[in-house]
């Protein structure tokens, strides 16, 4: 996941129109898109480590609803 996600970072596009997104409701997609730019934004903070919690539990429910 780690490999997945720092590639994802380096997508400057994906970068930017995470910033601006604004979900029109809480499915699924939309929380895992707020929780992967919270992420993203929390990793910019920082140059220690960083544990994605929040996202790691936004991914682990969205996998999980989808699986029913």
């Amino acid at each position: 996941m780690n490999a997945t996600l720092q590639t994802m970072r380096a997508i400057p596009e994906l970068g930017t129109a995470l910033q601006s997104y604004r979900p029109q409701n809480t499915d699924n997609a939309n929380r895992l898109a707020v929780a992967l730019r919270d992420m993203f934004s929390g990793m910019d903070r920082t140059t220690d480590g960083f544990i994605p919690l929040s996202f790691l539990a936004v991914s682990r429910l969205a996998t999980h609803d989808e699986s029913r």
